[in-house]
């Protein structure tokens, strides 16, 4: 009988999903021999049996893998059969390839196959984190189950991964679970090709995982323990963990706030039902009384009872990623009007982890939001969660199962009731591969400041880092630099260019230049653009829309309302909101009476008698000074074309807001508050002629100016008649969906381009952009949008990868030339305290 081997080596999401039983089952399934292992770059495998038999197999893998696999490329290689008498699963390629006969040669071979495919590609088989499945769920609530309550259940569709890897190829050796040998009984469903743990490498029960144990506001046990030299209240297993739980659950209801250890970092938890621990929860953490705050769920029952779940939310927030989905409130409501002060949506979670799913049953919703001060990285470690949230938390609720990796929840927008959009990508969507519509040197994109996310390149593949945060502390840079120490570890990339945004002082900018590597600084909006093009797999032209807060443009001003023609490689300024003073400059950004007052002024000096009352009275007369010297003097007050500035202006004028607490706020309540009719604003467009700007349109009479001297008019006159400020709200919305429209169309006449992608943080107001997207729809555009990689700078990383990808190589380093050492990136430190010790206890005296 002919025999024939065939070679796979395969790239994507294959490992920490069950990938290698899925291929040893169907070897054993088509009667082949051989073995399957994990490597660096995914999973290899080699087949060898029947020709019909073997192609059976490789088609079975390629079209049907388990259900949290994604294959990137699977390449398949016959060669001379090697005479295996059986088929196994080696551990990982790196380590065990002499446990397989002729394996070392093989590797060998494979590893040509794999440069074959393509030099330097980037490539990440680690599984994001999985929710947990609902084998486990059912296992756990079963009494007589030997898995019954236990806090760290997994298999090999669900549970951590990503968090907990170390490094690749992903096996427990690799991983915190190194520390807990599996016992006899798991070391057995280990190894049972029957098993749904079947090589599953996070394993354990209550006699051989990880512990629970509540530490009281000083680190002292009161109850639960893992023998680290502390009491405990009972043996190593499930009654000590479940004692820990039950009682932080009693903490819970009596009001208190418990720091909480999940798998990709510490959240701070309280009723979500009770006022005052809602609001000592936001004094203590230094949160914004105005900024909504994550809430999760035992399940979707509960979820319904506090806000609509339309099946396709039901569909997410109960999937395998699991993230915080904005739902529209319920008016009558169980939770604490504190949780949500001045939005129409509540962000809900369902209990992800098993102990999650633990501590919130039969407990109503519970505040969950990251376990930090305002301002600094969410804290992993328990050394760090015992320095930094003591005054906050009034009890630890921790394990001994060390979180290897930063990963903050994800966070969804339900558009309408049928498509999600991401508005945070960061746990469950982590670390998946982003396919680039181009082959990129091998690059490192260092982000925006706000929503910081880095991005390495290399080949057709680009990877995201989870959610950063914003860089604007000592602590947040330190750990920015961390997490692309981190990354390019995981990856193995050694970029060889860096990527920045063209703003000097962003410490992301400032960071990149100061590599060993040649930097290209890729303006703001144009990044914005390119990360729509990135997902939607384009390079060409488009009508490029970007609103946001700002963004350095290319003649040193503030941007922030542009309308871009761009592709993948450059742009042109083809629009822009009309240039308005900036009060104070970053200052405006949380006191929209600023941009207020600079509106009036500049657009309404002689309407004096509309102005509106409140804000006369808000504002006195050294205030009243400080704008006009920026609007008439100049002083103090950088240009800015921002829309995001102007959403602040009118939120101020109409009274929903003139002080912020977080930016965008004022934004926020007006997209909240708005309520649409049949009327609109209508702006200004007209011809910039004599444009000097090298970057604008490339015609003579240079880029369309929008003037929103009208709107600003238009809603002064309203006010005076006494139209609700809902319905200015809504009239403002339409007006801006209108303009978009407009200059959309001038642009198509002028270029035949009939595509428009809609970017930027602007973008994130639900109410401007489904309104804005039927304007376009009806005058026949087709539209891009973000929908998988966030629109704000969450997304800003990806785009200046995409653009740099698609520059000569001869630009390279012509903005900035590199003046320190770029060994770092795989080199640079854990933040300091961000390592448990899980040799001794935490008891007291921490």
């Amino acid at each position: 009988m002919e025999t024939i081997r065939v070679r796979l080596a395969i790239t994507g999401v294959v490992q920490g999903v069950g990938f290698r039983p899925f291929v040893y089952r169907t070897a054993k399934e088509f009667q082949l021999n051989g073995w399957v292992a994990n490597d660096r770059s995914g999973v290899q495998a080699e087949l060898e049996g029947a020709p019909t038999q073997v192609w059976s197999a490789v088609e079975r893998i390629r079209s049907a893998p388990p259900p949290s696999a994604t294959i990137g490329e699977l390449v398949a290689e016959q060669t001379a059969p090697k005479g295996y008498d059986k088929f196994e699963i080696v551990d990982s390629a790196v380590d065990s390839a002499e446990d397989v006969v002729g394996a070392a040669a093989a590797m060998s071979e494979i590893a040509a196959l794999e440069h074959r495919i393509k030099e330097a590609t980037l490539a990440v088989a680690v599984a994001p984190d999985i929710a947990i499945c609902r084998d486990c769920r059912r296992e756990m609530t079963t009494s007589k189950n030997r898995r019954f309550r236990h806090p760290f259940i997994t298999c090999t569709s669900c549970g951590p991964r990503y968090t907990i890897v170390k490094a690749v190829p992903y096996d427990r050796s690799r991983t915190t679970m190194d520390k807990f040998p599996p016992c006899p009984q798991c070391a057995d469903e280990y190894r049972d090709p029957e098993s749904r743990r079947h090589h599953a490498q996070p394993i354990a029960c209550p006699d051989c995982g990880p512990q629970v144990k509540l530490l009281d506001a000083n680190g002292v046990i009161i109850s639960g323990g893992w023998g680290w030299g502390g009491s405990t209240d009972g043996d190593r297993g499930g009654p000590s963990d479940n004692a820990a739980i039950r009682r932080a659950r009693q903490l819970l209801k009596s009001g208190k706030i418990i720091a909480v250890q999940g798998i990709g970092g510490f959240h701070l938890a309280c009723l979500a039902t009770n006022s005052a621990s809602v609001r000592r929860l936001r004094r203590c953490k230094g949160r914004a009384e105005s900024r909504p705050l994550a809430v999760m769920v035992h399940d979707l029952a509960q979820a319904n009872k506090i806000a609509s779940v339309s099946a396709t939310a039901a569909k997410i927030i109960g999937g395998p990623e699991a993230p915080i989905v904005l739902l529209r409130s319920r008016y009558e409501s169980e939770l604490a009007p504190e949780v949500n002060v001045g939005s129409r949506y509540t962000g809900i979670m369902l209990a992800y982890t098993p102990l999650h799913f633990l501590l919130t049953k039969d407990m109503p919703p519970l505040v969950m939001t990251s376990g930090n001060r305002t301002g600094e990285p969410m804290v992993t470690s328990i050394k760090e969660a015992l320095n930094k949230l003591t005054g906050i938390a009034d009890a630890f609720l921790i394990h001994n199962r060390p979180i290897e990796r930063r990963c903050d929840d994800s966070v969804v927008q339900i558009e309408g009731s049928a498509t999600a959009k991401v508005i945070r990508r960061s746990r469950g969507m982590v670390p998946g591969e982003i396919e680039l519509p181009v082959y990129s040197r091998p690059l490192l994109a260092c982000g925006a400041e706000q929503k910081s996310v880095i991005c390495l390149a290399a080949g057709n593949k680009a990877i995201l880092s989870a959610h950063l945060g914003d860089l604007k502390s000592s602590a947040g840079l330190q750990q920015y630099q961390y997490e692309i120490g981190q990354l390019a570890s995981l990856t193995g990339i050694k970029p060889r260019l860096a990527v920045c945004d063209l703003h000097p002082d962003y410490l992301s900018s400032v960071f990149a230049r100061q590599l060993d590597l040649p930097c290209i600084a890729v303006q703001h909006h144009h990044a914005h653009i390119a990360a729509v093009l990135a997902e939607h797999k384009k390079r060409t032209q488009v009508i490029g829309v970007a609103f946001d807060g700002a963004g350095y443009g290319a003649d040193s001003q503030i941007w922030g309302g542009e309308f871009l023609i761009a592709d993948a490689r450059e742009y042109k300024r083809a629009a822009h909101l009309a240039y308005i003073p900036q009060p104070g400059g970053d200052l405006a950004s949380l006191n929209p009476w600023r941009m207020a007052g600079a509106y009036l002024e500049t657009c309404c000096a002689d309407l004096h008698h509309l102005w509106p009352a409140k804000i006369k009275r808000r504002l006195n007369k050294e205030q009243w000074s400080l704008i006009w010297a920026a609007t008439c003097l100049g002083l103090g007050a950088p240009k800015t074309s921002s829309i995001g500035r102007l959403f602040d202006a009118v939120s101020a004028l109409l009274g929903f807001c003139d002080q912020v607490g977080y930016e965008g706020e004022a934004a926020v309540k007006l997209e909240t508050l708005a309520r649409l009719d049949f009327r609109s604003y209508a702006f200004d467009i007209k011809r910039e002629h004599g444009a000097n700007d090298a970057s604008s349109a490339n015609d003579a009479n240079g880029p369309w100016i929008i003037d929103p001297q009208p709107v600003i008019r238009a809603i002064l006159t309203d006010l005076r008649m006494g139209v609700s400020p809902s319905l200015i709200a809504g009239r403002f919305h339409l007006g801006l969906a209108e303009m978009i429209g407009k200059v959309c169309g001038l642009i198509r006449t002028e270029t035949g381009l009939n595509e428009v992608a809609l970017a930027g943080g602007v973008f994130d107001n639900a109410v401007l952009r489904e309104v804005a997207m039927r304007v376009l729809a009806r005058m026949g555009f087709t539209i891009l949008l973000n929908k998988k990689i966030p629109g704000n700078d969450g997304g800003i990383a990806l785009g200046q990868a995409l653009v740099a990808a698609m520059q000569p190589s001869q630009k390279y380093g012509e903005l900035f030339r590199p003046v320190a050492a770029a060994s770092q990136l795989s080199t640079l430190g854990r933040p300091e305290g961000g390592e448990d010790d899980v040799s001794g206890d935490t008891g007291a005296g921490h």
